[in-house]
């Protein structure tokens, strides 16, 4: 059995203005969310600098 998947936490409008994105793009994020949600990087995937922890 694999481990749960980390929560994503969405901040103000953010997943309402995801949902207006096309829908490639929804995929390509959703995906890139559901590794990072797994503990790994999507390959295009950049952490934000000046947050603690944020890199891989």
């Amino acid at each position: 059995m694999s481990p749960p998947l980390s929560l994503v936490e969405w901040i103000a409008s953010s997943l309402d203005d995801l949902k207006d994105f096309p829908e490639e793009v929804k995929q390509a994020v959703g995906y890139a969310l559901y590794l990072a949600q797994c503990g790994e990087k999507h390959p295009n995937a950049k952490p934000f600098k000046g947050f603690k922890g944020a890199g891989f």
